[in-house]
């Protein structure tokens, strides 16, 4: 928290609060604050002390490519949530309590309940206070808030592929939907540790990062997402983005062409678990995963050079 030195004096100023929004692709930025390639729009929802809901505000990037709310407050303290790239398919309940508010994905869109893709959404908290004289300036670090899924899967008898004009979809079943404005997690310093109370007064110089990550309600409200698929070049390719998943999520995946399973449910909690991913904690969850089908077993393996395979076995 910074007081700004041009605004020292509350009547010089339409605003006492000043809350900034910054993204450095967990670290990978080298500093940079590279919210705008990521995030189109920012809504924020600020509670007192007693936790109520006293303002909500949303912004686009200004001509500089920042992120800046800003507002007028009555002495106290506050934390701020924000949420980066709500855009329709969810949305925030009529709750003014912090403990009951939630964001989640809107009803299914088809008859049968089935959901498309999720926003790419990001998710910042902070607290801080108000003091009678002055304008505070506050920065709000971002973290994923969402499960990116892309799925390749391929037949190792090349000619057990099926043709080309399939209608293909893969299902992603027992997906969470619902987040709370609660943190579950906060990582500092590569360190992920369960939310407490306290862990949000990070740091009094500007330049630490901490990030939350929300909190995820993964036995509720859990959703279907179908996503469509392409054959090309004897590789069937499909991406879900979903709402984050936990080390509790069970989902599973299906894959269909037309109204025909090609394999039986393949078990991505345990996918998860052989390769030891730590979802709770993870930062950023974007997954590329192989599948190859073979007559009586597949195999599913992460595309990348360092990951094991891992068998799901006889189907």
């Amino acid at each position: 928290m910074t007081v700004l030195q041009g605004c020292v004096e509350q009547e010089e100023c339409p605003f006492n609060v000043q809350i900034v929004y910054r993204y450095d692709r967990e670290g990978e930025s080298g500093g940079k604050n590279v919210l705008p390639v990521y995030v189109s729009g920012i809504i924020q929802y600020i509670f007192d002390e007693s936790n109520r809901l006293v303002a909500v505000d949303s912004t686009r990037a200004d001509d500089h490519g920042r992120f800046v709310i800003t507002c007028r407050l009555p002495a106290g303290r506050y934390t701020v949530s924000g949420w980066g790239n709500v855009r329709g398919a969810s949305h925030v309940n009529d709750a003014t309590a912090l403990q009951e508010t939630a964001l989640s994905l809107a009803d299914a869109p088809d008859a049968d309940g089935l959901q498309g893709n999720s926003e790419r959404l990001f998710y910042g908290r902070r607290s801080f206070t108000v003091e009678r004289r002055g304008v505070i300036r506050s920065y709000v670090d971002m973290t994923h808030a969402h499960c990116l899924l892309s799925f390749s899967i391929w037949w190792k008898n090349a000619s057990q592929t099926p043709p080309a004009s399939g209608d293909f979809y893969l299902l992603l079943r027992d997906v969470p939907s619902r987040y709370g404005f609660v943190p579950g997690y906060s990582v500092q310093s590569g360190q992920a540790v369960p939310y407490a109370p306290g862990m949000d007064d990070y740091p009094v110089w500007d330049d630490a990062a901490i990030n939350h990550i929300p909190l995820v309600h993964d036995d509720e409200q859990l959703a279907t997402h179908r996503a469509s698929a392409v054959l090309n070049d004897k590789t069937l390719r499909g991406e879900f983005v979903t709402y984050r998943l936990t080390a509790a999520s069970h989902p599973s995946l299906s894959i269909y062409d037309g109204e025909t399973p090609l394999v039986e449910d393949i078990d991505l909690h345990k996918f998860f678990t052989e390769l030891a991913i730590g979802l709770d904690e993870t930062l950023r969850q974007e997954y590329r995963i192989g599948i190859e089908i073979a007559s009586g077993h597949l195999t599913a393996f992460m595309l990348t050079a360092t990951t094991a395979n891992w068998e799901e076995g006889r189907l």
